[in-house]
């Protein structure tokens, strides 16, 4: 059985030229995907960071180890915010 294999910009080209511009209008909502994915990883990551915290605390561990992950957590919160402004932006365009 012959395989016919196309070349992927001329691919690209044609789904263009046959959504009359809409094409890149689709990659925009792809993006918006993209985004939710990664604020979804960034929030498990937050809710690991702080169990590990809190786990540490609980234990007696070291006070300095504990507010290193509260330190963390912020940080990783604060990513997930501007993941998910992003992603309203691009839901919104």
């Amino acid at each position: 059985m012959l395989i016919h294999r196309t070349n992927f910009a001329t691919t690209l080209m044609d789904q263009y030229r046959a959504s009359n511009g809409s094409y890149f209008i689709e990659s925009a909502l792809n993006m918006t995907d993209i985004l939710f994915l990664l604020a979804t990883i960034a929030i498990i990551i937050v809710v690991i960071i702080l169990a590990l915290g809190l786990w540490n605390m609980m234990r007696g561990g070291s006070n300095e180890f504990s507010q290193k992950m509260m330190r963390y957590r912020v940080i990783v919160q604060f990513v997930v915010v501007i993941i998910m402004l992003a992603a309203l932006y691009f839901v919104g365009r």
